[in-house]
């Protein structure tokens, strides 16, 4: 038996990519008869975060929670606050297995077709946005992110991940936060508009998985 905790990150990734321009759909029903919500969830993979897979991988992870921080709070306020969708309205980035990617999630009792359109015209009218953006204000943004990245955790989920990277930066002598927050204060606006546009707008280029689970009522 080996001691090696990351032995099994150096086997190939059980994680399929998604095809770029593709899109996985998958239609679930709900655990009950009587539930009247649905939940829709869009997986937009952003790429591998590990070192044997990406060279680039410290930007993969950069860049998405760069990503996550300018979306997060608009995606509410379009979806929830705007369109009054209702319960649950959340961006979040989450890891699978090698891949990270950011999820976007509704839960609401209203048709879920307008829901994924919805959806859809958030991403299109945030490349707008991001076209639109002056280098000032995307640099803003960008310095709060760095923050948010190094700032003490303030919840148990928050500490126990900085226990981990604490033990990580002993054993294997890196501190990844500090090579993280580093990359993303290089990533310039040009790069952060490419790389929106092809992992989340173009639909030759995007790699997403659509879940959704349908109430029958």
């Amino acid at each position: 038996i080996s001691n090696d905790p990351c032995e099994d990150r150096d086997k190939s990734p059980k994680y399929i990519e998604i095809v770029p321009g593709k899109v996985e759909t998958y239609t679930m029903e709900p655990p009950n008869d009587i539930e009247k919500d649905h939940i829709i969830c869009f997986y937009y993979e952003v790429g591998y975060t590990h070192k044997k897979l990406n060279n680039n991988w410290m930007f993969t992870y950069a860049i998405a929670f760069l990503i996550r921080t300018f979306v997060h709070e608009k995606f509410f306020n379009v979806l929830r606050t705007q369109k009054q969708y209702g319960y649950i309205v959340r961006a979040s980035s989450i890891m699978l297995a090698e891949a990270m990617g950011i999820t976007f999630i509704v839960q609401t009792q209203a048709d879920p077709k307008l829901v994924e359109n919805d959806i859809y015209k958030f991403m299109n009218d945030m490349m707008k946005y991001f076209n639109e953006m002056s280098t000032s204000v995307f640099e803003n943004v960008r310095a709060n992110a760095v923050l948010e990245y190094e700032s003490d955790p303030n919840s148990l989920m928050q500490r126990i991940n900085t226990d981990i990277s604490a033990i990580r930066k002993k054993t294997f002598n890196i501190d990844p936060g500090v090579l993280i927050a580093d990359e993303m204060m290089n990533i310039s606006l040009v790069q952060f508009k490419k790389f929106f546009k092809e992992r989340f707008v173009d639909p030759k280029t995007r790699r997403l998985r659509v879940i959704k689970i349908v109430s029958k009522n």
